[in-house]
């Protein structure tokens, strides 16, 4: 079916996607706590997570950050995304390379 394309309702905006940070502690350790934030979009009522490593996607997440967990050595890449009732936001990519000990 072609010419079919989503309808935004009249005064309704799609939020903008977020710019995600990764949080690392403990450091030089075996294993690190690793978080995600970012700063709240305007218009955004709810955030998206997606751990692609680990295939888990987190949905509704209404803080500005979310506790991915623990993680060893390697490469760690993330997703964050913003919606509301309006829309999605486009994925916001970022990234972490953890050491080893």
């Amino acid at each position: 079916m072609s010419g079919l394309s989503a309808v935004i309702p009249s005064g309704c905006s799609i939020p903008a996607a977020p710019s995600p940070v990764v949080n690392v502690s403990g450091a030089g350790m075996d294993v690190w706590d690793v978080t995600v934030s970012w700063a709240g979009v305007d218009g955004a009522t709810a955030y998206d997570v997606q751990d692609p490593g680990y295939e888990a996607q987190f949905n509704g997440v209404t803080d500005t950050y979310y506790y991915i967990g623990q993680r060893g050595p390697g490469e760690y890449p993330y997703r964050v995304r913003a919606k509301n009732d309006c829309g999605t936001s486009g994925w916001a990519d970022t990234s972490l390379t953890l050491p080893p000990p």
